[in-house]
């Protein structure tokens, strides 16, 4: 089963296409240029033979009754041959479906990738199919050092921090980035750029995501009060509520509510050192 990893970097090319108009640009040296934005469609594929088959993001270059290209797009975690069999197997279908030009761009954490930059081909009897993929690995994605790139594309910088995190500064220069990005976000765009630090936590291993949120504690930027709220001040409360209940401590709902909804950092951790010695949990508040 696809885990938080797979499905935040699918979730982050649905909402970004053009991160796999990049790839193909960059990596497989192809400029599709389509006039309009890709859309997304199903991702349910028929081969009318026998099973039923699911892409994990189909894009599509033009309208139904126009199109020009279609893109398909896999989040693997691990490669294998096999996984890139199966990509075969999505474009061939598509290709006898809409009988257009047809191109496979898969996104992966694997450190093996380079090792499957090659045509696959699937042979039975005399008919052989040849896909030539684009892998977009971590020697694919940009080491971004300049915080202008961030604002520039900070999906792609997301994406990148997955490979590159621990490199010296490309966590500073991610900050720094949606910090410029935040200071430009109007009274309806709030939240913006706290989204892309959202799709840099879920797409990140957890070596680099300890290292996301130790730096965002340290800058003095202004994101930083937003990220304590959403991110530091959970952690704390799930950490009390876990003592207490590991310790077999009755909480009431009243004082559920009371230390769900508490934002105060200082108090949160204070509650999180006291639940460890208290008898009952109303003693949390003393």
């Amino acid at each position: 089963m696809p885990g938080r990893q797979h499905d935040a970097i699918n979730d982050l090319i649905r909402e970004h296409p053009d991160l796999a108009l990049w790839a193909l640009r960059t990596v497989a040296d192809i400029d599709l240029e389509p006039p309009g934005p890709l859309r997304t469609i199903s991702g349910e594929l028929n081969d009318r033979v026998s099973r039923d088959r699911q892409a994990d993001t189909i894009l599509a270059d033009g309208p139904d009754n126009g199109l020009r290209n279609l893109l398909i797009t896999e989040v693997e975690t691990k490669l294998s041959t096999r996984k890139l069999e199966q990509c075969l197997h999505y474009a061939t279908i598509l290709v006898i479906q809409h009988d257009r030009p047809v191109y496979v761009v898969v996104f992966t954490p694997d450190a093996q990738a380079d090792k499957y930059a090659a045509p696959v081909t699937l042979t039975r009897g005399g008919l052989s199919i040849t896909l030539t993929p684009t892998l977009v690995g971590p020697d694919q994605l940009p080491v971004i050092t300049d915080p202008a790139q961030v604002v520039a594309d900070p999906a792609l910088a997301a994406l990148a921090l997955m490979a590159h995190g621990k490199t010296e500064g490309v966590i500073r220069t991610f900050i720094e980035g949606l910090d410029t990005i935040k200071s430009r976000e109007s009274p309806g765009d709030n939240g913006h750029a706290m989204r892309y630090f959202d799709y840099a936590i879920d797409v990140a291993p957890f070596s680099i995501r300890r290292l996301l949120e130790r730096d965002i504690m340290r800058t003095e930027l202004p994101i930083r009060s937003e990220f304590a709220k959403t991110y530091i001040a959970k952690g704390e409360i799930k950490a009390i509520l876990s003592v207490l209940d590991a310790r077999g401590l009755e909480v009431s709902s009243a004082a559920r509510e009371q230390i769900t909804g508490c934002t105060d950092l200082d108090q949160l951790e204070t509650w999180v050192r006291r639940a460890a010695i208290i008898q009952t949990a109303d003693e949390l508040f003393d």
